[in-house]
């Protein structure tokens, strides 16, 4: 897996509202590779892929508040913790990160 870049700036979740859906792939594809990073430094874990499962890996529910925790933090998003269950993989919550980023932006 090389860690190629996609030209042009950089996507971020506050800016995926207004994408063409191309550039919402690109959002999420951003978020994800972030969030996979975050995972990893919470988890202790070097590589985290994409449709790894956060309790696979070794998360817990004592965990799971500092995750969304450090996800507000990073994304400017507010979870409920509970959605680690219904997406306890990177992609998923990727996505919802990316949704509720969209339906922020617009009410």
């Amino acid at each position: 897996m090389g860690s190629q870049q996609a030209p042009g700036p950089e996507m971020s979740v506050l800016t995926m509202s207004v994408a063409r859906p191309d550039e919402r792939k690109l959002a999420e594809a951003d978020t994800a590779s972030r969030l996979a990073r975050l995972w990893g430094k919470l988890l202790g874990v070097e590589s985290v892929g994409l449709n790894e499962n956060y309790f696979d890996l070794g998360g817990d529910s004592a965990l799971i508040v500092h995750l969304f925790s450090q996800i507000e933090k990073v994304f400017n998003v507010r979870l409920p913790v509970t959605i680690i269950f219904e997406a306890p993989t990177v992609v998923e919550l990727a996505k919802i990160i990316c949704e509720k980023a969209q339906h922020a932006n617009h009410p």
